[in-house]
């Protein structure tokens, strides 16, 4: 192949860089199965388990998604929310809880009305399937 062939089928199809997922969660073992399943869907996936590595990564690359535990030791998720439409960034946020269903929701609430794109929840424990349903949309 030429050089001018190939400069023709990369303008024919232009490189398109992967979604970047941005996790927050200090379960070894959830962080794991979310890593598995979103690098096989095309995700470019960043991992933090404290609010300081999140807002590090956050900042360093841009996420598209954020996925978020919202209960967690130093920051819980409405901070973490706050932090993020405050940051003025255009990122999806799908939270994630241990808690009942009902906890989930009113969070959802809370951080919409903060004006964040809060575009799903998990409820733990979640199967692979469920992830990969929920982060598919945004490949």
């Amino acid at each position: 192949m030429t050089a001018d062939t190939r400069a023709k089928l990369s303008e024919q199809r232009p490189y398109s860089a992967p979604p970047v997922l941005a996790v927050l969660d200090d379960d070894a073992n959830i962080v794991e199965m979310i890593q598995f399943a979103a690098l096989r869907i095309g995700f470019e996936v960043h991992i933090a388990t404290n609010a300081m590595q999140f807002q590090k990564i956050v900042c360093e690359y841009q996420p598209t998604v954020v996925l978020l535990d919202i209960i967690m030791p130093d920051m819980d998720g409405n901070e973490v929310v706050e932090w993020l439409v405050e940051q003025r960034l255009t990122v999806s946020i799908i939270l994630m809880s241990g808690f009942d269903g009902r906890y989930l929701t009113v969070v959802k609430n809370l951080c919409q009305a903060r004006g964040a794109d809060v575009c799903g929840t998990l409820s733990k424990p979640f199967s692979i399937s469920e992830l990969k349903s929920t982060l598919t949309k945004f490949v």
